[in-house]
This record gives structure tokens, C-alpha cells and sequence, in this order.
């Protein structure tokens, strides 16, 4: 039966839109109380302007599409790349850091049935500092922002890219989708220990513990995230109800560097989509 939306995409009637309205400003009031500002990438872009910083797994999630000029297109597959082009081309003398949010859809092709093609994130990025405090500040935002939207048993893994630096595409992929079976053995989880030779672990472990939110975080050996432009922290966030993360992030140095802007940068996403598929966020959410 052909349905009257494409695969991937939901019809949102004005009851649960206006939540997801309440859900938005809510999370735009709590990254504004941080010092961040507001930035909007376009839906549409040229997949060769992007293409610097996507990486192969992005590339090939991108919906791909030629215009009218036979210029092949895309849909937004994520917010950091095209932030990171606008940084690079047209905010090169701004003073650093950015402290940058985003709130809008993305939209990826996924194999999988249970997968939305259109996906909500909110996330924010800064940009031009390169330390453990504001590693430790951007997972603060986080858990500070998921309070806000009446979250209490919230929970944060973290794990390094270099950790798994030498892995194999085999392995790595085994990690990403928790098929531990396939891995051989499950990843250690703990505390800072299982990075003792990880100064920056270190560092933000300390930064963790005066922000006191240490004991909301687990240090994951096995960590590893889908994008290839992380260079550094890399985390997930869970909540009590949810069955995988409802937020993620990392550090990702390279990434400006790839559209001619030496600057490093760390930040993250929330998944709105997921938490606004939740019935009991949505009780929460009265409007």
C-alpha cells in the first residue's frame, strides 16, 4: 500500500507539534543561558561544498539529488560540516571562541526499517578552544539542558578516539552496533582508570569532578561514534527510558581544518526526534 509521506518522514498534528514547539524553546532558552548563539545552515547544499569534512559513512548516508543545473545536491546530513564551512568561509575574523547552537533536521539514508530518514537535532559547538574544561563544559550543557527538559536519571559515557585509533574497520563496526559477539570480548567500563595513560582523560576527569557531575559519568574502552571527523572525547548520553543514546558528541580538531581554518572544536547533538517519540516526554510537555 503506497502511503501519502515518504519512507522516513512523519506528519506531526498540531497538538504534539505544538509540544515539539515547547520541547525547542526550551532547549534554545537553556543553550542561550550558556553564551551561545543562534546559527542556521541551509536544508539544500552542494554535496562538493561539504564534502571536505563528511567522511565516507556521512557521504554515503547523504540523500543525494541533481538540480535543474544537473548540480548534484544534498539534504543536510548532519550540522557540524556545514557549520564548519561557514565558519571556515565566511566568519574567518570572528573572535574566538564561537560559541554556536543549531536546532533543525537532518536527513540520512539508513538500510535499517526502524530508522527515520528525517531526524530533529539541537546541538551546539565551540569553536577555537582546545582543553579538558570545555570538554567538561560541553557535557555539562548536556546534562544540564536534559534537567531542563525534566530528565533525572541521566547517565554519560565517554570514551577517546585514540583508544581504538588501531582497531579494525571490522572492529570498530562490531563496537557501533554493540555486537559484542562479534568483537570477541565486551568492553571494559569504569572509572578514569581505564585511560590512566590518557592525560586528557585525566584532565577532564578533574574538570568532571569540580562541575560535580563525576558520578553521572562512565569512562567506555569500547566508545566509538560514526563519524570519522572525531579526533579526541567522544560520549553518549542515556536516560531511564530510552533504549539507546538520546544525546552525543565529541572533539573534533581536524574537522574546520579540512575548509582552510586551523581551529579546533568540540560539541554536541540531541536527538528531538527520539525524545519526542517517547509518550511520557510527551506528558510532560504540557501545552
Amino acid at each position: 500500500m503506497k502511503t501519502l509521506t515518504p519512507f522516513g518522514v512523519s506528519d506531526y498534528l498540531p497538538e504534539t507539534a505544538k509540544k515539539y514547539d515547547q520541547c525547542r524553546k526550551t532547549i534554545s532558552t537553556c543553550f542561550k543561558s550558556f553564551g551561545f548563539d543562534y546559527i542556521r545552515t541551509p536544508t539544500l547544499e552542494y554535496i562538493d561544498s561539504l564534502k571536505p569534512g563528511l567522511g565516507p559513512h556521512l557521504e554515503a548516508s547523504a540523500i543525494k539529488f541533481f538540480d535543474s543545473t544537473n548540480q548534484l545536491l544534498c539534504l543536510r546530513p548532519d550540522h557540524t560540516t556545514p557549520i564548519a564551512r561557514i565558519v571556515s568561509s565566511q566568519m574567518k575574523s570572528a573572535k574566538l571562541p564561537l560559541k554556536l547552537f543549531y536546532q533543525g533536521p537532518i536527513f540520512r539514508r539508513s538500510s535499517s526499517a526502524q530508522k527515520d530518514m528525517e531526524i530533529f537535532q539541537s546541538g551546539l559547538e565551540i569553536i577555537g578552544e582546545d582543553s579538558a574544561k570545555h570538554d567538561a563544559d560541553v557535557i555539562d550543557v548536556c546534562i544540564k539542558t536534559l534537567q531542563a527538559l525534566g530528565y533525572k536519571d541521566i547517565g554519560i559515557d565517554v570514551g577517546h578516539a585514540d583508544t581504538l585509533a588501531n582497531s579494525s574497520s571490522e572492529d570498530k563496526d562490531s563496537l557501533l552496533n554493540k555486537d559484542y559477539v562479534a568483537y570477541g570480548r565486551i568492553p571494559k567500563r569504569g572509572n578514569s582508570d581505564l585511560f590512566k595513560n590518557t592525560e586528557r582523560i585525566q584532565s577532564l576527569d578533574k574538570e568532571l569532578d569540580s562541575l560535580n557531575i563525576k558520578n553521572m559519568v562512565t569512562y567506555n574502552a569500547g566508545l566509538v561514534r560514526d563519524l570519522s571527523y572525531y579526533t579526541g572525547l567522544v560520549f553518549e548520553c542515556y536516560v531511564e527510558g530510552f533504549s539507546e543514546p538520546v544525546a552525543s558528541g565529541g572533539r573534533y580538531d581536524t574537522l574546520l581544518k579540512n575548509f582552510g581554518v586551523d581551529a579546533p572544536a568540540v560539541g554536541f547533538a540531541i536527538n528531538v526526534s527520539l525524545l519526542m517519540d517517547c509518550p511520557s516526554f510527551l506528558e510532560k510537555l504540557n501545552v
